[in-house]
């Protein structure tokens, strides 16, 4: 049987991410809407515990998540799930780039 990941573990994990999205995000719009470009990456696997990639398509953001061979019985699915939600209630909402 595979093991679990905790409530605990999976709120820090997607507070992490969420968390790092908003810094990304800050930090790379500015330059992104000089150049009129609104499709950029966010996130890519920085933080190893969040297998998962990030993209900001125009007002939307799009998580997609992946499997290491390494890690492949470790649990991730309840995780996506609580990291979508965390996406959907930041209050760091996209602007829509113009």
């Amino acid at each position: 049987m595979k093991p679990r990941m905790d409530a605990a573990t999976i709120d820090r994990h997607a507070e992490m991410l969420a968390n790092r999205v908003r810094k990304n995000d800050k930090k790379l719009r500015r330059g992104f809407e000089r150049e009129s470009v609104d499709v950029y990456r966010l996130y890519d696997r920085d933080i190893p515990e969040v297998r998962a990639v990030v993209d900001r398509y125009a007002d939307h953001l799009v998580l997609a998540v992946y499997e290491r061979t390494q890690t492949a019985d470790a649990p991730h699915y309840g995780a996506t799930r609580s990291l979508a939600r965390r996406g959907r209630r930041s209050r760091s909402r996209p602007r829509t780039c113009t």
